[in-house]
């Protein structure tokens, strides 16, 4: 009787324990799952986090990137094509201007490149670029003012007494836009402040008193073509057979 009960409370006893051990190991297998979820979830969820503002910032900056190349190159496009037409216009509005001033020296006008119909003058003025352009006419030139009077006594003195071939190329300062700033200019690369001046290949040969003294001498004629050389060629209006 003893035995028989002591073998039930053994066997209760065993049932206990046996569900005991169940009831923790299924907690802690469920409470170790959880725990692994929200593990894994929190990861995923730093990681999406990490991953999109990663790739905002990213895709921001190569978006800001590529504006600002876009806006650089597009500039320099924009100052080229800008540059290209300022040049382009300036070079056709010499070529305008060489031409009107030689169609006036072919008809034996006095030139005056300043008073041009073009507007070269009010968009830039280079004298330096000039001077060149009017000494490519003629190597002989003559600075002028049409109201000087010693002006006009170089000008009739050259004409009526001396035959040039080239024929001079004449500049009316004071018709030409930038005239006085011409003339400053002449004046540095000369030395010679006033007007009438001659040029013959570039340099200045004197005024009105200069020539008129050498014509007096009747040294007039061998300076001009010693000082044309072999650009210029100075003959004598009506000069003897025999001279």
């Amino acid at each position: 009787m003893v035995s028989s009960r002591k073998s039930r409370i053994l066997a209760l006893s065993a049932v206990l324990l046996t569900l005991v051990f169940v009831m923790i190991t299924t907690h802690n297998r469920s409470a170790a799952g959880m725990a692994s979820f929200h593990g894994n979830s929190a990861k995923q969820a730093a990681t999406e986090t990490t991953t999109r503002i990663g790739g905002i910032d990213e895709s921001a900056i190569k978006s800001n990137e590529d504006k600002i190349k876009q806006k650089i190159q597009q500039g320099k496009v924009e100052q080229a094509v800008n540059a290209g037409a300022t040049e382009k216009e300036l070079k056709e509005l010499r070529k305008q201007q060489q031409a009107e001033i030689q169609h006036q020296r072919e008809q034996g006008k006095p030139i005056t490149p300043g008073s041009a119909s073009t507007n070269e003058a009010d968009i830039v003025f280079d004298p330096a670029q000039e001077l060149q352009s009017i000494m490519s006419l003629s190597p002989v030139v003559i600075f002028s003012k049409s109201y000087c009077g010693y002006s006009k006594a170089l000008k009739n003195l050259l004409s009526s007494e001396y035959e040039l071939n080239p024929a001079p190329t004449i500049v009316e300062l004071d018709k030409h836009k930038q005239g006085r700033a011409l003339q400053d200019y002449i004046a540095q690369k000369t030395g010679r402040k006033t007007v009438p001046n001659l040029l013959i290949n570039g340099i200045s040969r004197g005024g009105s008193d200069e020539m008129r003294k050498l014509h007096d001498e009747g040294k007039l004629l061998a300076m001009l073509n010693q000082w044309g050389g072999k650009s210029v060629k100075a003959t004598k209006i009506n000069a003897p057979s025999n001279s």
